[in-house]
């Protein structure tokens, strides 16, 4: 009897970014399950619901955003109540190159020391940059 268990997700992990739109989910498996509902959804819609007879399943987005999966493990009597709920986000886009703001090409300044500002034109939720590396050289 499968009623009171659940099945353990292992891949990927919750709250997981991934930058490809394929991907495989993968759990333990659970004795006595002869087959896994894998349920995948989006905010506002379940996006799949697949069976696997492995603890695994190749899935391919069709689109990025944030996604949650579950798993259900079933034999010919029972099922497993649903395991817990992973979030995965998928995000494909290259975020965009920061310019410089300031100090101007070929300026001089005497300030010390010398405040930089960039602007990292981020214009939606998938190109945000969360970082930039400043490089400096003493020639070109």
């Amino acid at each position: 009897n499968l009623k009171n268990q659940a099945v353990a997700l292992s891949e990927p992990a919750n709250n997981s970014y991934v930058n490809s739109m394929s991907t495989t989910f993968k759990w333990q498996e659970l004795k006595n399950a002869d087959s896994y509902l894998v349920q995948i959804t989006s905010p506002s819609s379940v996006m799949s619901t697949q069976t696997s007879t492995s603890n695994s399943l190749n899935y391919s987005f069709s689109s990025q955003g944030t996604h949650t999966w579950k798993v259900l493990a079933q034999n010919a009597t029972s099922i497993t109540q649903p395991s817990a709920t992973y979030t995965i986000t998928v995000d494909t886009t290259k975020p965009l190159m920061p310019t410089l703001v300031s100090p101007a090409t070929a300026t001089t300044t005497t300030l010390n020391p010398i405040p930089l500002v960039w602007n990292t034109n981020s214009v939606g939720i998938y190109d945000k940059t969360d970082f930039c590396r400043i490089q400096i050289s003493t020639d070109s």
